[in-house]
């Protein structure tokens, strides 16, 4: 899951864009398992999705 590119702020400085850009990723995917974890206290730790973004490799939909 990237960052969509439309919502980043125009206005954020060079180096504060090279973090968000860093880090969207996991951001999402952690974003994503809250909202899951604030349903259900059963909902799944997003392993799987943080192996993928290590490998580079696209999650399987």
């Amino acid at each position: 899951m990237a960052y969509p590119e439309q919502r980043r702020l125009a206005r954020v400085a060079a180096p504060a864009a090279e973090i968000i850009d860093r880090h969207a990723g996991t951001a999402a995917v952690m974003d994503d398992f809250h909202r899951r974890l604030c349903e259900s206290k059963q909902a799944r730790y997003p392993a799987d999705e943080f192996g993928h973004m290590r490998s580079g490799a696209a999650p399987d939909a």
